[in-house]
């Protein structure tokens, strides 16, 4: 089986809330990787895992952005699928106010950095892609859905963490994953100064 490593950035809890409730409405709607990978962004893919003090350097790094977007991050609006790098597999979700990181995503351990910031509610196989471009079409024989609305929400909490992630045997297509998140750590409190 292929495992995957990733770092990613979690939202505080009430924020992942808000998020959980996006995928469940997905869920319904038709949208089976609803549930397929944690309530993250995923900002790269590594060779391995950061330490202690990578995870240090990268949140500073990231508060310092957020000090640029009035001390917040904000997810305005849907992102189009971003290649995610698994099989067969692209990251839905609302997309993050942050430009490209490859500025602070330095390590020689980053195999590739995400263009954009999208907090994954989603992993969308082949279909659920045609599925986004189609809206619900009632009175035929056939029915297709499209993502239902989703409500903006900002964030000014967040740790980012390493993620291992592979395919369960035995599972249905491409949307049965098992994860393990590593050791968070918290991004600097806003108040706190933080080193240049």
């Amino acid at each position: 089986m292929n495992t995957h490593k990733f770092i990613v950035l979690l939202p505080h809890r009430d924020s992942r809330q808000l998020l959980e409730n996006f995928r469940q409405k997905l869920f319904v709607a038709g949208f089976n990787g609803a549930y397929a990978f944690p309530s993250a962004a995923p900002l790269a893919r590594v060779s391995q895992a950061y330490n202690g003090e990578e995870l240090k350097a990268l949140a500073q790094g990231l508060r310092r952005l957020s000090l640029l977007k009035d001390r917040k991050f904000t997810a305005s609006q849907l992102s189009c699928p971003q290649a995610g790098i698994m099989e067969g597999t692209d990251f839905f979700g609302p997309l993050l106010d942050l430009p490209p990181l490859d500025g602070i995503l330095v390590s020689d351990k980053v195999l590739f950095t995400f263009p954009r910031t999208v907090l994954c509610a989603a992993l969308l196989g082949q279909v659920d892609g045609e599925l986004l471009t189609l809206k619900l079409i009632s009175n035929t024989k056939r029915s297709f859905v499209q993502a239902p609305d989703f409500q903006p929400f900002s964030f000014r909490a967040a740790m980012v963490s390493n993620l291992v992630i592979q395919p369960l045997k035995g599972g249905a297509g491409p949307y049965s994953f098992e994860w393990r998140l590593g050791p968070g750590c918290w991004l600097p409190r806003v108040k706190t100064k933080i080193s240049t």
